[in-house]
Protein backbone atom coordinates (compact mmCIF):
# COMPACT_ATOMS: atom_id res chain seq x y z
CA UNK A 1 0.00 0.00 0.00
CA UNK A 2 1.32 3.36 -1.09
CA UNK A 3 0.37 6.81 0.23
CA UNK A 4 0.50 10.04 -1.75
CA UNK A 5 -1.49 13.44 -1.59
CA UNK A 6 -3.69 14.87 -4.46
CA UNK A 7 -5.06 17.65 -4.14
CA UNK A 8 -4.55 18.05 -0.52
CA UNK A 9 -6.25 15.14 -0.10
CA UNK A 10 -4.55 11.67 1.18
CA UNK A 11 -4.96 8.69 -0.80
CA UNK A 12 -4.56 5.05 -0.56
CA UNK A 13 -3.63 3.22 -3.17
CA UNK A 14 -3.93 -0.37 -2.67
CA UNK A 15 -2.04 -3.58 -4.39
CA UNK A 16 -3.78 -6.69 -5.31
CA UNK A 17 -2.30 -9.84 -3.03
CA UNK A 18 -0.54 -10.73 -6.16
CA UNK A 19 1.43 -7.64 -7.15
CA UNK A 20 2.61 -7.54 -3.38
CA UNK A 21 6.85 -8.31 -2.89
CA UNK A 22 6.94 -9.86 0.40
CA UNK A 23 10.34 -9.20 0.76
CA UNK A 24 10.33 -5.94 0.15
CA UNK A 25 12.94 -3.58 2.14
CA UNK A 26 12.25 -6.34 4.96
CA UNK A 27 16.11 -6.66 7.24
CA UNK A 28 16.56 -9.21 9.39
CA UNK A 29 15.67 -7.63 12.47
CA UNK A 30 12.32 -6.99 10.95
CA UNK A 31 11.56 -10.28 9.89
CA UNK A 32 13.06 -11.74 13.71
CA UNK A 33 10.96 -9.14 15.33
CA UNK A 34 7.83 -10.22 13.47
CA UNK A 35 8.31 -13.85 14.12
CA UNK A 36 8.95 -13.08 17.67
CA UNK A 37 6.16 -11.00 18.20
CA UNK A 38 3.73 -13.86 16.06
CA UNK A 39 6.01 -16.75 18.49
CA UNK A 40 3.85 -14.33 21.68
CA UNK A 41 1.25 -13.39 20.40
CA UNK A 42 0.37 -17.80 19.72
CA UNK A 43 1.47 -18.70 23.01
CA UNK A 44 -0.18 -16.28 24.64
CA UNK A 45 -3.19 -17.42 23.04
CA UNK A 46 -2.74 -20.89 23.76
CA UNK A 47 -2.10 -20.05 27.25
CA UNK A 48 -5.85 -18.33 27.29
CA UNK A 49 -7.09 -21.50 25.25
CA UNK A 50 -5.66 -23.86 28.50
CA UNK A 51 -7.10 -21.09 31.01
CA UNK A 52 -10.56 -21.41 29.17
CA UNK A 53 -10.24 -25.00 29.19
CA UNK A 54 -9.21 -25.78 32.90
CA UNK A 55 -12.08 -23.10 33.90
CA UNK A 56 -14.52 -25.06 31.94
CA UNK A 57 -13.78 -28.12 33.12
CA UNK A 58 -14.15 -26.51 36.58
CA UNK A 59 -17.37 -25.29 35.76
CA UNK A 60 -18.69 -29.14 34.90
CA UNK A 61 -16.81 -30.38 38.06
CA UNK A 62 -19.04 -27.97 40.00
CA UNK A 63 -22.26 -28.90 37.95
CA UNK A 64 -21.19 -32.16 38.51
CA UNK A 65 -21.00 -32.01 42.32
CA UNK A 66 -24.17 -29.96 42.66
CA UNK A 67 -26.65 -32.40 40.24
CA UNK A 68 -25.20 -35.18 42.49
CA UNK A 69 -26.23 -32.86 45.66
CA UNK A 70 -29.88 -32.55 44.38
CA UNK A 71 -29.95 -36.10 43.20
CA UNK A 72 -28.71 -37.35 46.92
CA UNK A 73 -31.54 -34.57 48.06
CA UNK A 74 -34.54 -36.19 45.98
CA UNK A 75 -33.41 -39.79 47.22
CA UNK A 76 -33.86 -38.58 50.49
CA UNK A 77 -37.15 -36.74 50.05
CA UNK A 78 -38.08 -39.98 48.80
CA UNK A 79 -37.32 -41.49 51.42
CA UNK A 80 -39.10 -39.43 54.04
CA UNK A 81 -42.00 -39.39 51.60
CA UNK A 82 -42.13 -43.33 51.78
CA UNK A 83 -42.03 -43.66 54.96
CA UNK A 84 -44.84 -40.59 55.90
CA UNK A 85 -46.78 -42.85 53.37
CA UNK A 86 -46.24 -45.56 55.77
CA UNK A 87 -47.17 -44.11 58.91
CA UNK A 88 -50.41 -42.19 57.45
CA UNK A 89 -51.65 -45.99 55.96
CA UNK A 90 -51.15 -47.10 60.19
CA UNK A 91 -52.90 -44.41 61.16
Amino acid sequence: MKWFKKKDEVVLEEKKESEIDLHENITATEYYSTVYDLTKQTQKQFQNLMKMDSDSTQSLDQLLNVNQETIESIRESSETSKKLAKKNDKL
